[in-house]
């Protein structure tokens, strides 16, 4: 006589009830004991990159705008320091100009005062006259 054919027709259709649950409790949980591997979008450094200086730009011209005309007045610009855009700031300073004393600069070092600059190809007493107390070595 087996295990089986002891048990009552109860007793067998509750075994076979919970071994049937039991079952599918197994097959079943590893779908809800893991999580779907989540996928973190990767920073394209360029695009940081792009977005940083927009940044800083949009926070300058910002800084311009809100300035007042004495502070602006009052702003020096170091020849000896300024980019491009920084001394297209100056009055009479266009991209030729500006490229001429970066170009000066490289090739005779430190500019170290208001006659010196006058030695720049385009730069005259105009120009002195106009930027004079905006300009710094």
């Amino acid at each position: 006589m087996t295990f089986l054919s002891r048990m009552t027709a109860k007793v067998r259709q509750l075994m076979t009830l919970l071994s049937t649950l039991l079952l599918a409790l197994l097959l079943l949980n590893p779908l809800h004991a893991t999580e779907p591997e989540m996928k973190t979008p990767k920073a394209n450094p360029e695009k940081v990159k792009l977005d940083h200086d927009k940044a800083v730009k949009a926070e300058i011209q910002k800084a311009k705008n809100s300035a007042s005309p004495d502070a602006m007045d009052s702003y020096r610009v170091n020849i000896n320091r300024a980019d491009l855009d920084e001394l297209q700031q100056l009055k009479g300073i266009g991209l030729a100009k500006a490229k001429a004393i970066i170009e000066y600069r490289e090739h005779n070092g430190k500019i170290d005062s208001l006659d010196e600059l006058t030695q720049v190809s385009g730069i005259g007493e105009k120009f002195i006259e106009q930027n004079a107390d905006k300009v710094s070595f």
